[in-house]
């Protein structure tokens, strides 16, 4: 079988830079593009002065166009606008779609067993548009919130329990947005039930600290967001299908009629190894956050509605 080690960063701003690194320590060859001329090379020589001090070896290079990165084997897409004060979700959902859709014409040039991690905002949105614009098996695209959100989950659960965060298993799934569902009945604190170590009043405190976890971060920011979370969260992703781990994991995928979902991509429990999404698999939930999911997943349909 083929050695799967090739990646294709899509946008060089903070978090595709941050993942760029990451992989690159990790020995994985990439090809870097952004459209903002000399970002990418400056990012490829930046990341590849770093190999002494860190000890690894590897490619980085900047490609001009798309259809240079045809042969990777992972593409990892972090273009996109931030968005501004004044600009509407909407309006941040059409801007970003022009972007992807482009992006989507030159994905279809692709190797046929390709995967393609979508880390641009609106996550489910933005999924649920490259699958309509590329044709593509569902398998092939996922999207990282759910990884993102759940890892916030576990850094506040271990605020409250002095458990290291690394030890603790929690899921986070439905839209990454303020409608996402922390869902406590899921989460392992290292490998006993949440519910055994966490007070109704701590929950309330982690489900809401985890639903704000990056508007908290930009408000201390003021004119920039998270970006080495979320880029380390999109090499956990990634981590997990190049080496074909067979990881469940929190991921946007488009919904085939599990847990009642249809159309639109949304977070839920899925396989991850080498083919990309390899199943999606039906937990039991508690029914407050399966109605909590339900509200997630309206609130997609109706926003696609709305743009």
């Amino acid at each position: 079988m083929e050695k799967l080690n090739r990646i294709a960063v899509i946008g060089c701003g903070n978090v595709g830079t941050q993942f760029a690194f990451l992989a690159a320590a990790a020995g994985y060859s990439l090809y870097l593009y952004d459209v903002v001329e000399g970002l990418a090379k400056g990012r490829a020589l930046d990341i590849m002065q770093a190999q002494r001090p860190l000890q690894f070896e590897t490619s980085v290079q900047a490609i001009d166009d798309l259809s240079e990165a045809s042969e990777a084997n992972l593409w990892v897409i972090t273009a996109g606008k931030p968005r501004k004060p004044g600009m509407s979700r909407a309006d941040l959902a059409n801007e970003n779609i022009k972007i992807i859709s482009t992006i989507a014409e030159k994905a279809k040039e692709a190797r046929e067993d390709s995967i393609f991690i979508i880390v641009t905002n609106p996550l489910d949105i933005i999924v649920t548009k490259f699958m309509e614009l590329t044709g593509f098996d569902r398998n092939r695209v996922l999207g990282m919130g759910g990884i993102l959100d759940s890892a916030r989950m576990s850094y506040f659960i271990s605020k409250k329990t002095g458990v290291p965060a690394h030890k603790i298993e929690s899921w986070v799934l439905g839209a990454h947005s303020d409608s996402m569902v922390p869902c406590f009945s899921l989460t392992k604190i290292d490998g006993q039930p949440a519910g055994n170590l966490l007070s109704e009043d701590d929950k309330k405190w982690v489900f809401d600290k985890t639903v704000n976890g990056g508007a908290e971060i930009v408000s201390y920011l003021k004119t920039g967001s998270a970006f080495l979370a979320p880029g380390a969260s999109a090499y956990y992703l990634a981590r997990a299908v190049l080496e074909d781990e067979r990881l469940l994991l929190p991921v946007s995928v488009f919904s085939e009629g599990e847990y009642g979902f249809s159309e639109v991509a949304i977070g839920l429990p899925v396989e991850v190894g080498s083919r990309g999404a390899m199943r999606v698999v039906q937990l039991t939930l508690e029914e407050d956050e399966h109605q909590l999911l339900r509200r997630s997943y309206e609130e997609i349909k109706s926003f696609l509605k709305e743009i």
